[in-house]
């Protein structure tokens, strides 16, 4: 019997010796590169690149395209989310492929596909003309746009996974209670959904605000954060792009801490 518990405890050590190694290149390959970045560069210059007119537009550019893409992306999410868990149609199946592709194209393939639509000579662009081509292109509405594109699929497939967790049950005793559709809705599912619908929502926002491939492609100006950190670099190089890039950096860890400490708190009024 010792014989095969030391046996055993070799096992384990060896298994949790893999794990570790490969968390500990995980984590080199996840955190260095960042807060190598962060750490190495001198507060000076990000007070000194924050004076800039240019950038301060940017920032805000980005946060406030980002803020509106993952506020109508909730309402997206929670629609079609609720269809496709809880209706079944022909080509279902089809269509949430459909929906859920634009997470795995290509950043350059988002933008041209956005472009036969809302450029110049797209579909619905060239209804609506203007200066610059087209409403859509050089404008805060063509990076909500592109932004959309990329980032609602997340919340889509996360509201719908998590719908697909509550029993319908529910919803029936509900109705035979004499709840109306929308009662049942606000009062029995969403109250079970917005944990994960919060977080798919964070998910959403911080993609819709990274987004540099759709939104180059689309709108280039009003410039975004990551496009300034790419004009920065291309005509000034990596120096001057760094600084912008670090205080991206900062101000998204400490929205993603206090997102967490939101969901905390809701965490404990549930219970």
């Amino acid at each position: 019997m010792k014989v095969k518990i030391k046996h055993f405890t070799k096992k384990i050590s060896l298994f949790y010796l893999i794990l570790y190694l490969f968390s500990m290149l995980a984590l080199f390959l996840l955190v260095i590169p960042i807060l190598w970045m962060v750490f190495s560069e001198k507060p000076q210059s990000l007070i000194e690149i924050l004076k800039i007119e240019k950038v301060q537009l940017a920032i805000l550019t980005t946060f406030f395209t980002a803020t509106i893409t993952a506020i109508v992306s909730i309402f997206f999410g929670i629609s079609l989310g609720y269809i496709f868990s809880r209706k079944e149609f022909f080509g279902k199946n089809f269509l949430i492929t459909l929906v859920d592709l634009p997470l795995a194209l290509p950043h350059s393939v988002a933008g041209i596909a956005l472009l036969s639509v809302f450029g110049r000579y797209g579909l619905i662009g060239q209804i609506f003309p203007s200066e610059y081509g087209t409403i859509f292109t050089r404008s805060i509405l063509g990076i909500v746009i592109a932004q959309l594109f990329v980032s609602a699929p997340i919340l889509i497939q996360g509201a719908r996974e998590t719908f697909d967790l509550i029993d319908p049950d529910f919803e029936i005793f509900s109705h035979i209670l004499g709840a109306s559709s929308f009662t049942t809705f606000r009062k029995v599912v969403f109250p079970q959904t917005r944990k994960s619908i919060l977080a798919s929502t964070i998910l959403c926002w911080a993609r819709a605000a990274s987004e540099f491939g759709a939104v180059v492609f689309m709108a280039y100006y009003p410039l975004t954060a990551p496009v300034i950190v790419f004009d920065l670099y291309n005509s000034q190089g990596t120096n001057a792009a760094r600084p912008v890039a670090v205080f991206i950096i900062i101000i998204s860890t400490i929205l993603f801490a206090l997102a967490r400490v939101g969901a905390r708190i809701m965490m404990k009024e549930d219970r």
